[in-house]
């Protein structure tokens, strides 16, 4: 009984790890996508202005002024996930569900194994 269920929990910290491994993976992917509608479709709402590139000089709807591209700090404040996803974290959990992963196969490998050589043994 002991092998089985150093065997079952092996494969419980396999199967953990890879849920997690597949969140964070999710995290990683959506960092720096916008958030909101809006910001996926900028010009699919009527009457919308245009967008420029940055450090552009662009023209109003009017036409009357021109309006000067925003300042570079000005650009990281925007509906971004990388915002409020922490990406190097989301890289550092990957890593360690990997470490923890293996490990898990390990002793599925190990109980394996010995189930291996008992039965070999009793027969």
């Amino acid at each position: 009984m002991l092998i089985n269920s150093a065997m079952n929990e092996g494969l419980a910290g396999m199967q953990q790890s890879q849920k997690k491994m597949l969140q964070t993976a999710h995290e990683i992917a959506r960092a720096g996508v916008p958030t909101d509608a809006s910001t996926l479709n900028p010009g699919g709402a009527t009457g919308s202005a245009p967008r420029s590139n940055a450090g552009t000089a662009v023209d109003d709807l009017n036409a009357t002024n021109t309006v000067e591209a925003g300042a570079a700090s000005a650009k990281t404040a925007g509906p971004y996930r990388s915002d409020t996803v922490d990406v190097t974290e989301a890289l550092l959990e990957q890593r360690q569900q990997q470490l923890v992963f293996d490990a898990s196969a390990n002793v599925v490998t190990a109980a394996n194994e010995t189930l291996g050589r008992l039965i070999d043994d009793l027969s």
